[in-house]
């Protein structure tokens, strides 16, 4: 193999699929190149959806990532990341689990650490991935947001709450 005749091969859940075409930017993470993000293209998107287990439909994608040389092994484990839509402008972005979304209203949610005190602030959001959210209204550059804990039933996150930060996380 050499540089041009790489092909990643990646699963689009067929939600998204409607999104994608030949040609269209995305970026390579190879696990081999930890900290390298490589720029590259949907070379190929396959006709079929796959359904390899049970409610996981899914089309696959080859995508070529832009190499001068080939420092990866054919096989090689990689996260692919299709480019769908840009933002023109700096923006506020946090990581996903920390928006809170009421599926009654459908509003969002994050909570804040406001001088030891937990603040719950509702908040509209813009482009989004399973990693990181853009805030489009209700938060500032500087506010320190909380993480919630994914598995605590200890701790119950309310308005009002007195809390305080955990510098070992900054």
């Amino acid at each position: 193999m050499d540089g041009d005749s790489l092909l990643v091969r990646a699963p689009i859940d067929e939600v998204d699929s409607a999104k994608l075409k030949v040609g269209q930017e995305a970026r390579v993470e190879f696990d081999a190149l930890p900290g390298k993000t490589i720029r590259g293209a949907i070379a190929e998107i396959l006709p079929t959806i796959s359904a390899r287990q049970k409610n996981d439909r899914t089309v696959d994608i080859k995508v070529r990532p832009e190499l001068a040389e080939n420092p990866v092994r054919a096989r090689a484990s990689a996260k692919v990341y299709i480019i769908v839509e840009r933002t023109p402008t700096a923006v506020i972005a946090i990581p996903t689990n920390a928006v809170i979304v009421d599926h009654s209203g459908g509003t969002k949610h994050l909570f804040l650490l406001d001088n030891g005190i937990v603040r719950k602030r509702t908040i509209r959001t813009g482009l989004e991935n399973w990693e990181i959210t853009e805030v489009t209204a209700g938060l500032a550059e500087g506010d320190s947001v909380i993480m919630p804990l994914i598995s605590s039933a200890e701790i119950t996150l309310v308005d009002g709450l007195k809390a305080e930060p955990d510098d070992t996380s900054r």
